[in-house]
Parts: C-alpha cells; sequence; structure tokens
C-alpha cells in the first residue's frame, strides 16, 4: 500500500480550508509569481542558515547582511515577485539587511549552541522523516525539515524553528504549535540516527520585520507522550480524508476566514484561473 506523505505545510492548509489543499497538493496549482514575503524569507533562512554553519564549523562567518543582499538582488533578477500593495522592493531590502546586521548581537544573546550531528555536521536546514505505520487501512509518511536544533546556556537540547514574523510568537502558541510537534517526533524518531539526545525545549527564534527590526526567541517544554499521539492520530484522519477525496470549502466568519489570503479564492469562488499556472495535461500530480 502506497503511504501518503505529509509534512507540517500541508497539515496547515489542510487545517485552513480542505479545498485550499487540493488545489495546491493534488492539482498542482501554483501562483504565477511568488509572493515577496516568501521570497524574502527563503533569502532570510539562506543567509541565517550559513551564518550558523559557520559558528557550528568555528570558522569566520560571512556578514550576514551583505549575503541577505546578494540572495535578494538575485531573485529580484530571476524571479517574478508579487509586492504588497504598500510595500515594494526598496522595503524588503532595507529591512533585510538592517535585520541580518542584528544577526549577531541577537542570536548572541540567546545563549544557543549549535547541535550537531555523530558527523560533526550542524543540525540545520535538516530533512528528516518518520513512519507512522498504518490505522485503519490508512499509512502515512511525515517529512519535515527542521530549521535548527540547538544546546541552551543550560545545556537543554532544543529544536527552534526561524521566523520572519510581523509579530512574536506569545508563548501560548508556541505551546500549541502543530510545526513543532511535528518536529520534536521527527528528532526524537532519529535520535538514535542523528547521535542527540531526546528534544527537551521547543521554540522559535522571531526576526520581527519592523522598520527597527527586533530579535527574540521563546522556548517551552517539549510536548508530552499524549500531545504527540493526538498529533500522530490527527494525521492518519487526514490521511483517511485525502483518500476519500473529502476537500470541503472552509470559509469561516468573515474576519477570521483563510480566503482572504488564499491563492485559489478568485478560482475557487468565480472559476477564474488568471494569475494561475496549472500542470501540463499528463503531467504526475501528487496524492499527498
Amino acid at each position: 500500500m502506497r503511504k501518503l506523505k505529509l509534512s507540517a505545510s500541508r497539515v496547515i492548509a489542510a487545517d485552513d480550508c480542505r479545498r485550499m489543499y487540493r488545489y495546491r497538493y493534488i492539482d498542482g496549482v501554483k501562483r504565477e509569481a511568488t509572493a515577496a514575503n516568501l521570497i524574502f524569507g527563503s533569502a532570510i533562512d539562506e543567509a541565517v542558515r550559513e551564518y550558523l554553519n559557520s559558528l557550528a564549523a568555528g570558522t569566520d562567518p560571512a556578514a550576514p547582511d551583505r549575503r541577505f543582499l546578494e540572495l535578494w538582488d538575485r531573485a529580484r533578477e530571476n524571479e517574478r515577485i508579487e509586492y504588497p500593495a504598500t510595500r515594494g522592493p526598496d522595503h524588503f531590502r532595507t529591512i533585510g539587511e538592517r535585520m541580518m546586521q542584528r544577526l549577531e548581537t541577537g542570536w548572541k544573546k540567546t545563549g544557543f549552541t549549535v547541535a550537531t550531528d555523530n558527523d560533526g555536521a550542524p543540525l540545520t536546514d535538516r530533512w528528516l522523516s518518520a513512519d507512522l505505520g498504518t490505522r485503519d487501512r490508512v499509512g502515512v509518511v511525515y517529512r519535515g525539515k527542521i530549521d535548527v536544533a540547538v544546546y541552551t546556556a543550560l545545556a537543554e537540547f532544543a529544536v527552534v524553528d526561524i521566523k520572519t514574523a510581523a509579530v512574536a510568537h506569545s508563548a501560548l502558541y508556541t505551546g500549541q504549535s502543530l510545526q513543532l510537534t511535528g518536529y520534536q517526533y521527527l528528532v526524537d524518531e532519529n535520535a538514535g540516527e542523528l547521535a542527540v539526545p531526546p528534544v527537551e525545549k521547543l521554540g522559535f527564534f522571531d526576526l520581527l520585520k519592523k522598520k527597527d527590526p527586533v530579535l527574540r526567541e521563546v522556548l517551552v517544554d517539549r510536548r508530552t507522550d499524549a500531545e504527540i499521539e493526538e498529533f500522530k492520530q490527527k494525521l492518519f484522519w487526514l490521511g483517511e480524508d485525502i483518500q476519500r477525496g473529502r476537500f470541503p470549502r472552509v470559509s469561516r466568519h468573515a474576519y477570521n476566514s483563510p480566503c482572504q489570503m488564499c491563492d485559489f479564492a478568485r478560482l475557487c469562488t468565480y472559476g477564474e484561473t488568471s494569475g494561475l499556472a496549472f500542470p501540463a495535461a499528463g503531467e504526475h500530480r501528487s496524492a499527498a
């Protein structure tokens, strides 16, 4: 039996709206242009990762602000980017540069040390997977890419997700984040191969997109066994919906509707295809 491959991004999309999931991951519909926030986040992620890898290797890191500018300018030359109505390319360039100028000081304040695996390679930007098995004829494999695993100043082993965000993550949300729950599960399942201890802490390292950028971290205790089991059951239920073709629209109420931020809102509501790219006839589409 072919098992469904799920990830945090897929589960989050399905939670927002099952129809959104179908358009993106089964029908293979994409936006023709990439949102500026995604391009910005990718450039920041790469600049931060290179900085952390240098710290782990004990080498002098390249200036992350210069690296971000290289990545951003290259993306502007090679990508079709869609900007929000009130923010142009210079805004993103300036904020990213300022943010990366604060990275060294902000990271040192956390007291974090980048963890390494049994080969001495830094645990940054690492893909992991775990086979959950089969329940009620639904098989699931969960995959995810952790941003970084660290040891805190108290020598606690932690998985930290690095986010560019407008608002800092609260401790309440951090304690509920499904993405972090999945990371704990993946790291614990691969702990033997990685030669690391069980996860003790989970959290975010926020790079806040302000005129004067702010960098801060928030950590919480690891998820309980009951919470991990609940997470796994959620994946099997989602897998059952996918197998049975259950993809209803989920508009919710106006104040919290996912429709306003959905790439496929006009396709879903009016059948409009402008600005969207569809797979060529016969092109392979993944069921999960």
